[in-house]
């Protein structure tokens, strides 16, 4: 979901997460079924897939990820 402080603005923009990510860089989930990474896209209003499944990620000003194998 994403919207504001006011609770009749927020609105559904996606299925479910596996684990939703954010910090400088932006705001990241991982699908919870392929495990690829995706960015929250504003200006579009979606989530573009950025990334392909790792086993841990990491957000700040860059976003961190370690591989599964």
């Amino acid at each position: 979901m994403t919207g504001t402080r006011r609770r009749q603005d927020w609105r559904w923009v996606s299925g479910r997460a596996q684990h939703i990510y954010g910090g400088t860089a932006g705001l990241f989930r991982i699908d919870e079924g392929t495990g690829d990474i995706a960015e929250w896209k504003r200006s579009k209003k979606r989530w573009d897939v950025v990334g392909s499944p790792g086993y841990q990620f990491a957000v700040g000003e860059r976003v961190y990820g370690v591989s599964p194998n």
